[in-house]
């Protein structure tokens, strides 16, 4: 329900769904991180991999996001023309990329957040999410991926989002880095083997 009506509402619902949607998206998003914690650390959780169209995939979550994305951020979409196919868990790539969008709406007030991938390296696809929040001082930058860290107490969520994200691309063989500069914005970037294959 909570993707699919989204598709169904009529204009005059669409603002009120927004809303439902902006109050429900912290209490989904830390249910799912706990239960993905705890899947990882039982070593129960399950990958599917296989062959990813990775414009489509960018597509899918731009569509999704649009929707429940709050009204005042303006979500902005940079792919290649041409499209590139990898080797992953579509699910698990979808969920990496939405934990970083979700990331950037708590700590971005007004302006935009920006999501896309380059593919200029013949060795991995990079993957982006960019915002012009709040930033990140550098004293935390080094702790940014530990599990529960929070450096705002007053930002709703465990801390739990950012580690998961480092656990799946370290999974996929990848690597995951942020940049950031307080008052500008705080840019995360993903780098994914193009022969991601489970091993």
């Amino acid at each position: 329900i909570y993707y699919v009506t989204a598709n169904n509402l009529s204009q005059g619902n669409h603002d009120l769904y927004r809303d439902y949607q902006e109050k429900l998206r912290p209490v989904i998003s830390l249910i799912s991180d706990i239960i993905d914690i705890s899947c990882i650390e039982s070593n129960t959780i399950n990958y599917h991999f296989e062959e990813c169209d990775v414009n489509d995939q960018i597509n899918q979550i731009v569509t999704t996001q649009r929707v429940i994305i709050p009204g005042h951020l303006n979500l902005i979409k940079q792919i290649p023309e041409e499209t590139t196919f990898i080797y992953i868990d579509k699910l698990r790539l979808n969920q990496v990329i939405t934990n970083l969008i979700n990331n950037a709406v708590k700590f971005t007030e007004q302006g935009s957040i920006t999501i896309g991938y380059t593919a200029n390296n013949p060795g991995f696809l990079e993957f982006f999410v960019k915002d012009t929040g709040r930033g990140i001082p550098q004293k935390d930058l080094k702790n940014i991926f530990l599990r529960y860290f929070k450096k705002d107490n007053y930002v709703q969520g465990a801390g739990l989002g950012l580690s998961i994200c480092q656990m799946f691309v370290n999974r996929f063989g990848g690597e995951i880095t942020v940049e950031s500069e307080v008052g500008v914005g705080t840019c995360f970037k993903v780098k994914i083997p193009r022969t991601s294959k489970s091993q």
